[in-house]
């Protein structure tokens, strides 16, 4: 796991949060075909860690 910034247990608060994802999971097919891909992720990114690419 990467950290960077301020440790993960001090909650900056929702007006510093630009995204949280709670809980979020994603299944792919059903039955005996199903694969997991995403089991109880949860996310949070502050404002300002995340920067999009310049367009070409």
């Amino acid at each position: 796991m990467f950290r960077t910034g301020p440790r993960q247990d001090q909650d900056p608060g929702p007006a510093a949060q630009a995204l949280r994802l709670v809980k979020v999971t994603k299944t792919y097919g059903s039955a005996d075909s199903a694969v997991t891909a995403l089991d109880g992720v949860t996310l949070g990114l502050r404002r300002g860690t995340f920067r999009r690419s310049p367009r070409r």
